[in-house]
């Protein structure tokens, strides 16, 4: 009954019955979703899963290896979601610190929403 509730006080048992004192709160969805990548020519999916807290960060992860015509379909879902990518080269290096280490990145990705096809099945 409450599986999907994470209890934040003691349990009192009495007579096989547990008393809840306190607050009850829902237990936190991961912010995490999965995207699939489909084959721009059949629309079918394909072994590669990018993981984004939104299906644009996805996107982008999934241009950064190349794709130029992305379509990406979120588990669980009939939506596909296309989107057009591309990576070009820095001219100058772009460096950045982030706690006492240096990371230098060389290029950069850009995507840019086309359509939203299908509906939701959830």
């Amino acid at each position: 009954m409450y599986k999907d509730l994470r209890i934040r006080s003691p349990l009192y048992a009495l007579k096989d019955d547990f008393f809840y004192l306190g607050v009850i709160q829902k237990k936190e969805m991961s912010s995490k979703k999965h995207y699939v990548l489909l084959d721009a020519r059949t629309l079918r999916d394909t072994d590669s899963v990018f993981t984004g807290a939104s299906v644009y960060a996805a996107a982008k992860k999934a241009a950064a290896r190349g794709t130029k015509k992305i379509f990406l379909r979120r588990t669980g879902t009939d939506t596909v979601h296309e989107y057009k990518g591309s990576v070009r080269k820095l001219k100058t290096p772009r460096v950045v610190d982030r706690n006492g280490t240096q990371i230098v990145y060389t290029k950069e990705t850009s995507v840019k929403k086309v359509r939203t096809m299908g509906r939701s099945t959830r």
